[in-house]
């Protein structure tokens, strides 16, 4: 539980950070009411922590679940994936597009953060493993 929440903070950084900084590329201070670096790093680091918890932890429990047996990593980056393109899917009901191709982007969006979660969470179980003493 504590290596899932600690990849929630981790990926929410991540994405967070990188969604920051593709967002201020090229953007000049032109007009006057404007969101600030810091707000919208702030802003999207918040809600993507919540989605975290709230959303992707039970649906990890799910997916490692359905993968107990075969811990393959690949298979399991993949499911990781396919179960944040849902989450992304049941989001656009609740929520519909007028415009399909930001529909599919929002979709691949919500996989790609699924992906990065199951990646922090592997790096953390790693980590774990190498620093864990052996016992005598």
């Amino acid at each position: 539980m504590l290596s899932k929440l600690m990849s929630s903070f981790i990926s929410a950084l991540i994405i967070s950070l990188s969604f920051t900084f593709f967002s201020e590329q090229g953007k000049e201070a032109t007009s006057v009411l404007y969101y600030t670096a810091t707000h919208k790093f702030m802003t999207g680091f918040v809600i993507l922590l919540l989605l975290y918890i709230c959303i992707g932890i039970p649906a990890s429990y799910v997916v490692d679940r359905a993968i107990y047996r075969a811990r393959k990593p690949l298979i399991t980056l993949l499911l990781y994936f396919v179960m944040g393109s849902i989450i992304g899917m049941a989001f656009l009901i609740m929520n519909p597009s007028n415009h399909p191709a930001s529909a599919i982007q929002l979709i691949v969006i919500f996989g790609c953060a699924s992906t990065v979660f199951y990646l922090c969470q592997y790096l953390m179980d790693r980590l774990a493993r190498t620093f864990r003493k052996p016992r005598n």
